[in-house]
């Protein structure tokens, strides 16, 4: 369930429809803190790799909008959680050379932790480029277009430890 979670906002946040917008996370309801997998545990479970929404201009380490407001929203949770320190981990689809999609998953990697930096967040941040090589687990890719299943691999995450 989580993991599918995280894949509806990866396809939501890369939707192609005009006037696109940012899917914001659901806060609990007890504490005011942002839900979903951004939360600690999930009936137990602790998501270990979350992937943020963020978005990215075509072939750049830019955030589009909807990036920008993901990276907001990240931001926020790692305000809330204080982690000790933070794993930032990009991937890129299989298009391009695999010299320029390492190179590429690094540097958007390299920008989220930028802008987390920059709006106040002093936690360590250690990044990493894994370009196409580790794919995104599908289980099931029915009613999934090519275009899709490019969407979901082109992502950064959040890596708990």
């Amino acid at each position: 369930m989580i993991e599918r979670s995280g894949q509806a906002r990866l396809l939501a946040a890369n939707a192609s429809v005009e006037g696109e917008k940012f899917v914001k996370t659901a806060k609990d309801h007890r504490d005011g803190t942002l839900g979903g997998f951004y939360s600690r545990s999930v009936r137990g479970i602790v998501p270990r790799a979350i992937p943020v929404p963020i978005t990215f201009d075509y072939r750049k380490a830019t955030f589009t909008d909807v990036g920008q407001d993901a990276a907001r929203e990240l931001l926020g949770a790692l305000q809330e959680q204080k982690p000790s320190r933070i794993r930032l981990v990009g991937h890129t689809d299989v298009r391009g050379t695999v010299e320029f999609n390492v190179k590429l998953s690094r540097d958007r990697a390299d920008a989220v932790a930028s802008f987390l930096q920059q709006n106040g967040l002093a936690i360590p941040v250690e990044t990493e480029g894994k370009g196409s090589h580790e794919p995104m687990h599908l289980s099931d890719t029915s009613g999934l277009s090519e275009e899709d299943i490019y969407a979901l691999n082109r992502r950064v995450e959040w890596r708990r430890e």
